[in-house]
């Protein structure tokens, strides 16, 4: 076949020019495939004539075609293909550093306070990038002018966005929509902020719903994160166990349900609230650079570990269902509050509490035993009422004690006859307590209520000359005697119960 040259098994049978200075067929017009064309240039044996520049190209298309066949094969077979950002590249050539387009050379540029160098505007691109795709989201149905983000402001004047200190190097931004009426999610969109310094994240006091995205955890330079006062739901995302700057972590006042993941509570947070919600399983184990925790009013359950690292300064248990004894590890941390209120806690109160402690909140449990003898110099509030305590008041009781709840337990003995000056409540009723009610009592005291004992002789007037005393209920003692005229006098309320 003089004039034809067969090129494969399922090639086509094409005429070859006898002469020309480009006679490859594609050049003529005519169409071939890529095997046709890789015969051709490897030397098929055919008497066509080469051109360089026209094979080239079409090698090179061959290839690429190669490429996503193989590509695609890759894909069928499991071959893991890396996830695409969801957000598109970062390009300085696309957007000013405060978010407007850019239409033509850059000569209409205002500087703002918020403008950094040209290193970092790939990151700034990024925000406004991440704040536009979040937007419709976050709105839900509120109002579109809520938020006002739109290339065509100034990033400075987008509802929210601040500069927290001035712009020396790389800038750190916070973004604070809190209390805007925001009545959508919390979209994955917020958390792609690659580049991005944003230091305060805050949604708080709104009406968002669904869960917290996992993605939020990829802004490991977050320092604060406030997502409370919502109505968020689902479980909190151990991806947020990434967030290695964050001080501090509110949650609270929501839906959530699920564990407390471990890696979360190990940051070093200084103020982790997570009360409020409906989470369950055990107290996760704390870090000692925790300042306050707030995990009450949840479902936790389980007891207190003994080796559980106390934060420095508050620790919230109660509203739980925690079970087993009061660890006496306790003793020697460095509280100043501590509430295990409302659980079902059983067992005696440790001899010795923090030193530091002012609020001690144990009330609605299952405890026995006695009240220590010896309480705190710093104890300013002591709720031990609804448990089944047994034993005597403390004959001396803390200076600056101001609020000391005993009532619906066991106690027997007398009302010790000096009280701390600066007392507000005293609540002692419904024990076994016996003998006078003392005739001097401190003047600050705004309720008295030592009814349902087995109280004994008459009622003191110097009652009367406490001018602060709003609640006074003396009823099912046996007490005996006439109620003093002037008691109550220009008490609006006050209420006698004898």
């Amino acid at each position: 076949m003089s004039n034809h040259q067969i090129l494969s098994d399922s090639a086509t049978i094409v005429d070859a020019p006898a002469q020309g200075p480009c006679s490859h067929p594609h050049v003529a017009g005519e169409r071939r495939g890529c095997m046709s064309i890789i015969y051709d240039i490897m030397g098929g044996g055919g008497k066509m004539k080469p051109c360089l520049s026209a094979r080239t190209l079409l090698l090179a298309l061959c290839v690429l075609c190669a490429a996503i066949t193989l590509t695609a094969l890759m894909t069928i077979a499991g071959t893991p293909v890396a996830a695409q950002d969801p957000l598109p590249p970062d390009d300085p050539e696309t957007y000013h550093g405060d978010c407007r387009p850019r239409t033509g050379p850059n000569t209409d540029f205002i500087p703002n306070p918020l403008e950094e160098t040209s290193p970092n505007a790939p990151g700034r691109t990024r925000l406004c990038k991440a704040l536009l795709a979040s937007r419709a989201a976050l709105l839900g149905t509120a109002a579109p002018n809520t938020l006002n983000w739109s290339t065509s402001l100034n990033l400075a004047a987008w509802t929210g966005i601040s500069l927290i200190t001035p712009p020396s190097g790389v800038a750190i931004y916070s973004l604070n929509l809190r209390s805007r009426g925001l009545k959508g999610s919390i979209p994955p969109a917020l958390g792609y902020m690659t580049g991005v310094h944003l230091a305060l994240l805050q949604l708080d006091n709104n009406e968002l719903t669904g869960p917290i995205p996992p993605a939020l955890g990829t802004i490991t330079r977050l320092e604060q994160l406030y997502l409370n006062d919502n109505q968020l739901t689902g479980t909190i995302p151990a991806a947020l166990g990434n967030l290695t700057a964050l001080q501090q972590f509110q949650l609270h006042n929501n839906q959530l349900t699920g564990p407390i993941p471990p890696d979360l509570v190990k940051l070093n947070v200084r103020r982790l609230h997570l009360h409020n919600n409906q989470l369950t399983g055990p107290i996760p184990e704390l870090s000692s650079a925790n300042w306050i925790v707030h995990l009450n009013n949840n479902k936790l359950t389980g007891t207190i570990p003994v080796t559980l690292t106390l934060p420095q300064y508050e620790l919230h248990l109660n509203n739980n269902q925690l079970t087993g004894t009061i660890p006496v590890t306790l003793s020697s941390s460095t509280l100043f509050a501590l509430n295990l209120n409302n659980n079902r806690l059983t067992g005696p109160i440790p001899a010795t509490l923090p030193s530091r402690v002012t609020w001690w909140n144990l009330h609605n449990n299952r405890l026995t035993g006695t009240i220590p003898i010896t309480l705190p110099s710093n104890l300013q509030r002591l709720y031990l009422n609804n448990n089944e305590l047994t034993g005597p008041i403390p004959a001396t009781l803390p200076s600056n004690l101001q609020y000391l709840h005993l009532n619906n337990n066991r106690l027997t003995g007398s009302i010790p006859i000096i009280l701390p000056a600066s007392l507000r409540e005293l609540h002692l009723n419904n024990n076994e307590l016996t003998g006078n009610i003392p005739i001097t009592l401190p003047a600050s005291l705004q309720q008295l209520h030592l009814y349902s004992n087995t109280l004994i002789g008459t009622i003191p007037t110097q009652l009367a000359n406490l001018s602060n005393l709003q609640q006074l209920k003396l009823n099912n003692n046996q007490l005996t005697g006439p109620i003093p005229p002037a008691l109550g006098t220009g008490l609006i309320s006050n209420t006698l119960e004898q």
